[in-house]
């Protein structure tokens, strides 16, 4: 359907679908439309398979995603060192605790965005998904054309706490909530 837009009609669908998505973050809420225009312009899909590493705890964090399709599970600091304590890890062991599941519509390492700070947890596909990520450059280059946001959002990203048991505000805690393997789509 999309193959028989003209090339400024399909960006105009694009931009609409996409920006109501980035517009449902907190963070981007009650923002200028051609602000959020700018933000959903550096949008870039990536997909991932079950199973796939999405973000690994410790990394610099360099983006922030948006579920377009698929489900994630969030795995805390301990759940992921129990995991890399294993010696002779499989997939058949895999029995974790995970501190949620974020499906489409929701969005994960807003923080990161705004302070390139490690992460604090592993997020790891559990079905196919297609994640459209915001880099921290391009937020940056994107604030820079906007000055008066700028401090609002280095101020968000110093205030925003991120406790060492889940990765983003919105996830709840649910420790009995285990997975295994066939989950994964092994």
């Amino acid at each position: 359907i999309m193959d028989g837009l003209s090339s400024s009609l399909r960006s105009e669908l694009v931009l609409h679908i996409y920006r109501n998505m980035v517009e449902k973050v907190p963070l981007f809420q009650n923002k200028h439309p051609s602000f959020i225009t700018s933000v959903v312009l550096c949008l870039k899909l990536e997909v991932y398979a079950p199973g796939d590493n999405i973000v690994a705890l410790g990394e610099a964090g360099m983006n922030m995603y948006f579920i377009l399709s698929g489900k994630v599970a969030v795995q805390t600091n301990q759940a992921a060192q129990a995991r890399a304590s294993q010696v002779d890890f499989t997939d058949e062991d895999f029995d974790e605790i995970i501190v949620d599941t974020l499906l489409p519509g929701q969005h994960f390492g807003e923080v990161s965005v705004l302070t390139g700070q490690r992460r604090t947890a592993n997020v790891i596909a559990i079905t196919y998904c297609e994640l459209y990520s915001l880099s921290r450059k391009d937020m940056l280059d994107v604030l820079d054309d906007w000055p008066e946001l700028s401090d609002e959002f280095e101020l968000l990203g110093e205030a925003k706490p991120m406790p060492d048991t889940k990765l983003v505000p919105q996830a709840s805690l649910d420790l009995k909530r285990t997975y295994k393997s066939d989950d994964f789509g092994s």
